[in-house]
Parts: structure tokens; sequence; C-alpha cells
């Protein structure tokens, strides 16, 4: 069996969200205090779950205003939709004799249970009870459950955010401990250990001087009690040899170093790693070992914590090769790069969590996985994303303390493909973008997978249609690099061009001692002049659109190093405050 979904209702930020599950891994991502931790909270309640346990603090009801008691908040409710490993049927026997599952509409069996918190008045706390529900949604068992009825076959586990080794591997029913309790070792060998033990122990005590006088010292307690003769002795050796195992701990050498440590006195990073190495053991022993058929559930908050980029690549590896399923927090694109399963974004919006799903494996996705820790994406097709971070300098927008990703589609064309991944249509985050307007099969392309209804007639309806999308761009069939230009001129210095590129005439010339594809792209730069005949202006465009670091310098000129906004053109500048003000909740995604 797995977790196919789990609905959250008024649990801390979130009012009504529910998520789906992948059968593998499922990462979370969003900014702080979306409801990341939210979510692998409320799977431990009601995985963890027995009738009279403490899983919510008043602080975990969703308040509706600013002094919201307790006793008037919306019940909580955790609702987890279970499906078979493999659909559409459970295994026999597998929901043991006091379930039934229930058929949806494609005919695939399922168990819905839901855990609900609410203040109890005559108990003068909080009353959590775990029920069954049935497919009109009414409640299966009044009474309850007595706990989370499948405990051997979904077996938990969680990680934190502060994964510290020497707690991890020796608190009682740690993974550590379950892998110890498993280990046998023969009569034999623990009788040679416990001899070799004592042996070292007598040595110890006899070699040391003081160690000497302390059991010289305590030999008259056994006649102060009234037990004359009793002798006592220090030892180092444990009691029962089989005790010896409980200090079995992992030490480390690292290669050149002269002597291992202890594991528990290496980094967080490390720490972190060889707790989720023993997990996987664990689970790995236990499936082997008894419990075939167990689907085991683990959640971890940022996996990749401590750890540097490439580790945090190797790490993501190691989790997704994790068996059951997994559920992690992350705030790493270097992590998420590395995902085959679920991404699923989560944004407060206005005190609301809302959850959004995509597939890890959408190549927009991996491709630009910074995007996705974005409160707005600012989306070019190509050059701009050079000289939007000068703008918006100028214009007092700090992109990253906003929360901005520029995003450089690399082509008009990939724009619609990159604007359904993040936008509306998949992780639901606001986008404006910022193109030409020359290309109409391009500008039509992204009205159609925007959904607009009916799709505009003239050029003019689908500039009108594009701005209705946060979509800016220029006259139609015109290049921003021409706008860009007639603004920049007045700023260009013309030893910024080589001797022979100072004048439109010199550069049309040129363009015949060209190789043939240097040509031809030199004639379309020709044609997208036209007739200007300003050399100022063609100069202007030239540096823009010819050099590698042009469109950064064009942007530096003209903002006198990003501290003046007057030559900025209109278009930038309205994309720019557009996004600034999504970003900042100001206005709503269109």
């Amino acid at each position: 069996m797995r977790i196919e979904s789990l609905r959250i209702k008024h649990f801390r930020g979130v009012a009504d969200a529910t998520l789906g599950l992948d059968p593998g891994l499922t990462v979370l991502v969003g900014a702080n205090n979306a409801g990341k931790t939210t979510v692998l909270d409320a799977l431990k309640a009601v995985l963890t779950y027995r009738r009279g346990s403490t899983a919510f603090l008043d602080t975990d009801f969703r308040a509706e205003r600013s002094n919201a008691d307790v006793r008037d908040a919306k019940p909580i409710e955790l609702i987890l939709r279970i499906a078979p490993t493999e659909p559409p049927r459970f295994e026999p026997g597998e929901l043991g004799r006091a379930f039934t599952a229930s058929i949806d509409d494609e005919g695939h069996e399922y168990v819905c249970l839901a855990l609900k918190a609410v203040y109890s008045d005559e108990l003068r706390q909080i009353e959590t009870t775990l029920v069954r529900l049935e497919v009109d949604g009414e409640t299966g068992d009044p009474d309850g459950l007595g706990a989370f009825p499948w405990r051997d076959l979904m077996p938990f586990s969680a990680f934190g955010a502060d994964r510290d080794l020497q707690r991890g591997m020796g608190a009682r029913w740690s993974d550590w401990r379950r892998i110890l309790s498993q280990v046998r070792p023969t009569p034999e060998v623990l009788e040679k250990v416990a001899s070799q033990f004592e042996q070292g122990s007598k040595l110890l005590v006899d070699k040391t001087e003081k160690l000497g006088k302390i059991a010289q010292a305590l030999r008259p307690v056994g006649e102060a009690l009234g037990m004359p003769g009793a002798d006592v002795k220090l030892s180092a050796t444990p009691q029962d040899p089989a005790e010896i195992l409980q200090n079995v701990m992992v030490r480390m050498k690292l290669s050149g170093a002269p002597r291992s440590f202890s594991a528990d006195r290496h980094g967080h990073g490390t720490q972190g790693a060889l707790l989720f190495g023993i997990y996987q053991l664990q689970i790995d022993w236990m499936l082997e070992g008894g419990q075939p058929g167990a689907s085991p559930v683990l959640t971890i908050e940022e996996p990749e914590a401590h750890l540097h980029p490439t580790a945090q690549r190797a790490m993501a590896a190691e989790i997704r090769s994790l068996r059951g399923q997994v559920v992690a927090s992350s705030h790493s694109p270097e992590f998420v790069d590395q995902v085959q399963g679920s991404v699923a974004l989560l944004r407060s919006v206005r005190g609301a969590t809302s959850i959004a799903v995509v597939e890890a494996q959408d190549r927009w996705i991996r491709d630009h996985s910074r995007a996705i820790f974005a409160r707005c994406i600012l989306l070019t097709e190509g050059f701009e994303s050079l000289m939007l971070p000068l703008f918006a300098r100028a214009l007092g927008i700090d992109l990253h303390k906003v929360g901005i990703e520029v995003v450089n589609a690399g082509g008009q064309d990939k724009m619609p493909n990159i604007w359904q991944a993040f936008g509306p249509q998949g992780l639901g985050l606001p986008v404006v973008c910022i193109a030409d307007a020359d290309d109409e099969e391009a500008l039509t392309r992204f009205l159609k997978v925007a959904r607009t209804s009916p799709l505009p007639a003239s050029q003019a309806e689908i500039i009108d249609a594009l701005r209705r999308h946060n979509y800016f761009t220029c006259e139609y069939g015109e290049y921003l690099e021409l706008e860009l230009a007639r603004c920049a001129a007045p700023s260009i210095d013309e030893t910024l061009l080589d001797e022979d590129e100072k004048t439109i005439e010199d550069w049309r010339g040129k363009r015949r001692e060209l190789p043939l594809k240097k040509r031809w792209r030199t004639k379309l730069q020709l044609e997208k002049i036209g007739d200007l005949q300003d050399n100022t202006v063609a100069r202007a465009y030239l540096l823009a659109t010819e050099k590698a670091d042009g469109p950064y310098l064009v942007a530096r000129l003209m903002t006198q190093g990003g501290t003046d906004d007057s030559l900025i053109p209109a278009r930038f500048r309205a994309a720019l405050e557009r996004a600034r003000d999504l970003a900042r909740g100001d206005l709503n995604p269109r």
C-alpha cells in the first residue's frame, strides 16, 4: 500500500489544500513559512497516531481572525487516502479484517482515514480521533481507531532539520538500535571478547596508580554496611558481554588523516548522510528479513542542509533510491535538479497556503529549477536578461530581496513552454514576459497555450491580449533592440566600437567581406535596422547585438552604472514594475 494523497484542512496556515504524493519521491519547495513543515507534520500526526496522544497544540488551529480563540476555531482535519502499491487492487488480506476497500470511478480500490482534532469544552483540552471514511464521506466508526492500523506495513520515520548523529544513533528506538538488535554474535565470540575486555580492564586498573587508590579507598564500604569480606573492584568490562554491542559506534578516517574520529565529531552534512545510510540499511534489512510487503514512509526536512552543491546532487541520487515513499522539503535547486518524482510548490498568498504539483522530469522545470523558488518570474527571450538587473537597480528594485528570478528562455519559441510549466497552468507562479513583436506565429502560439478564447484576429488585438497575460512587447512587427537603441543612443560612446564599425555605412561595406554564414546573419541585422540613418542609433543597436557583453555595456551606459533610470525604455520599466508588484502580492496574477 502507499499514500495516494493528503488533504489538510484548518491546520496552521493551510485552510484547505490537497497534495498528491508520488509513489517514490515528492519534494516540497516554497518560501519560508509557506507550509512545507506543516505537510510533514501532518503526515507524522496521522501515521504515528495513538489514542490519547497529543499531536496538536492550540497554535496549530488555523486562526480566521487576529483575536481568535482555539474554542472557536474550526476543527483540524487531515485526510489520508491510501491506495494499493500496484493498482487497482490491494493484496488479499492486506487491509486486515476490519477494513473493506472503497472503489473509485476508475475501479481502483482505496481507503480513507481522517484524523480530526477539536477543542473539547468538557475535557478542557484538545481531543483527537482517527476515523475511517466511507465513500460518501461519512464516518465508518464514530468511536474512532485506537491507532494508525498499518504501522507494520507502513513504518514511518522522520528526519528533522537538526540531524545530530549522537542523538540519532543513541535514541532507544533509533534505526541504529534496531540494526544492532538484529546482530547475533555466537556465544564463542562473545566469550572471547569478554575475556579480552576483562584482561584489558585488569591491566588498566593494575597499571594506573590512581585507579588502584580508588579501589583501595572503597574496600571498607562493605565492612561499614555489615558485610565483612565483601570485595570491591573496579572494572571497565560490561557485566553482560552482549552489552558490548550497544557501544558499537561509527568512526571515520578521512583520506590522509593520521587517525579516525567518532562520526559525531564530523560536520553536520557528514552526520546527516550517515543517518540516511543507516536508515536505508534498516529498511533493507526489514524488507528482506520478514516484512517484504511493507511500504516505508520517510519525511525529511532539507536533506541538502550543510552540504556543498555537488554533494547536494549526490544526496538527491541517494534519497531517490530509497525504498518506499519519501516526502522531503528543500530550498536547493541543486537537489531539485536531480529529483525523479514530483515537485510540489507551496505558496502562502494572503495567509492561505496553496499547493501545485508538477512532474520533476518536466525539462523546463529541470532547466530552470532556480525559478521554482521565486515569488515571480521575469521571462525574456534572450539578451534582455543581461540588462534587466541593471535596469532594476536603477529603478530601486532589488530582484533578490523581492524574489524575482530572471529567466532567459533562449528564444521566443520556448517562452510558451516555460510559461506553461511555471505559470497558472503549472506551478501557479506569477510570470511576466518581455519579448519582440516580430514573430506573429510565436505570439499567437503563446496565446493558444494561455487558452485565450477567442483568439485575436488583428495584430492590435494580439498585442492587447498579450498585455492581459503580463506579456510586454513593442509595437507590432518591431524589435526591442530597436526600441532600446533609440533610448540608448544619447549615452553611447563612439570609442566603444571598433574603428571600422563607427558608421552604418562602414558596417554595410564590411558585410561583403564576411564568410557566408556570418554574412547571412549580418544581412538579417541590416534588415532589422531598416531605414535608420542615424549613425548614433545604429551604433547603439550594433553594440547591443554584435558584442557578447554588449547588452550589459549598453545597460551600464544608459543607467550610469545602475544609478539613473531616465533612459530605460518604457516596456522594460513596465515589465520590472509589474514583476515587483506581483512578487510582493500587490496584484493578482492574470
